[in-house]
C-alpha cells in the first residue's frame, strides 16, 4: 500500500534558495481567506505567537482517516518548550488530513515535527513519507536524534476544493507522526510567476513558477536580526545571516576535516 501511494505521487519541480532585505511584506493588514492551523493529538486548543491552533480530536476535525491513530502527549516536556510541540499524532497505518479550501490559489503549507518520548515511545524512531496533493514532501523522512523542532514549509498550487495531506509509514511496522499543520493562504504577490536561473553566462528563463509545487529551503534576513512567526506579516521565520554562514562553515569542517 505504501509502495502504491508513492508511485501514484509526482516529486516536487523545484526548490527555492531565497535571500531577502526585506523579511516582512508590506501586508499589515493580510488576512488569509483559507487559515487552518491543528494542533496535533492535543485535546485542547493552543495558542502561539497570537495565532490559534485548533485540536485534531473534535468531532468536526479534518482528520478523515483515523484508523489506527494514536494521540500522544510529551511525558518530560521543558518548560520552555511551545505547547504545540508536547502533543503529537501519531499513524500506524496510511493516513490523511483533508483541508477544505475557499479560494483557490497558492496556499503554504507548514508541517511541525518534534520528537519527544511517550507510551514507550520514541518518534525519533520514526520513518515515513508524507504527500500534499500528490506531491511527494518527504520521502523516507525521520527527525532522527535532533531534539530540536523541524519546521518543513511547501507552497502548493491548489486548483480544488481541498488540500490532502497524506501521512505514510516508510515500511511494516514502523510508523508517521506530526505535531501541528498550517494550511494558509499565501498572498497573490508572494511568489512571482516568472523566475531566472542564472549559471555562468546563460540565464535559463522559468515560466508558471506558482503553479509549480515549492519548498522553502533557507530564508535568511540579510545584514539583519532573527524574524520570527511573531512579527513576520505572513508567520515565517527568518535567520540572520551570519547564522548560516556560521552553520555553513560548520558543516564544511565536518566535510573536509
Amino acid at each position: 500500500m505504501e509502495e502504491t501511494h508513492l508511485h501514484r505521487a509526482h516529486t516536487f519541480s523545484l526548490l527555492i534558495l531565497t535571500f531577502s532585505l526585506f523579511p516582512t511584506l508590506s501586508l499589515s493588514t493580510f488576512s488569509p481567506t483559507d487559515n487552518h492551523l491543528i494542533s496535533c493529538g492535543s485535546t485542547v486548543d493552543t495558542t502561539v505567537d497570537n495565532r490559534r491552533f485548533i485540536s485534531d480530536s473534535y468531532a468536526d476535525s479534518p482528520l478523515l482517516s483515523s484508523e489506527q491513530t494514536t494521540p500522544l502527549t510529551n511525558q518530560n516536556p521543558s518548560p520552555y518548550s511551545i505547547q504545540i510541540y508536547n502533543s503529537a499524532r501519531l499513524f500506524k497505518k496510511p493516513s490523511k488530513y483533508a483541508f477544505e479550501i475557499k479560494e483557490p490559489g497558492t496556499h503554504m503549507v507548514r508541517l511541525h515535527f518534534h520528537a519527544f518520548l511517550s507510551s514507550n515511545l520514541d518518534l525519533s524512531d520514526a520513518q515515513f513519507h508524507v504527500l500534499v496533493n500528490g506531491y511527494v514532501a518527504l520521502s523516507n523522512f525521520s527527525v532522527g536524534q535532533v531534539r530540536d523542532t523541524v519546521v518543513k514549509e511547501y507552497f502548493i498550487w491548489a486548483d480544488s476544493d481541498k488540500v490532502v495531506i497524506n501521512f505514510v509509514p516508510a515500511k511494516k511496522g514502523n510508523y508517521s507522526f506530526v505535531n501541528a499543520i498550517e494550511v494558509i493562504s499565501a498572498p497573490k504577490d508572494l511568489i512571482a510567476d516568472v523566475g531566472f536561473l542564472v549559471n555562468g553566462n546563460k540565464d535559463e528563463k522559468f515560466v508558471g513558477l506558482t503553479k509549480q509545487a515549492l519548498e522553502t529551503v533557507h530564508r535568511i534576513n540579510v545584514g539583519g536580526p532573527k524574524v520570527t512567526p511573531f512579527n513576520d506579516t505572513v508567520w515565517r521565520t527568518w535567520i540572520p545571516d551570519y547564522e548560516f554562514l556560521k552553520s555553513s562553515k560548520d558543516l564544511s569542517k565536518q566535510m573536509y576535516f
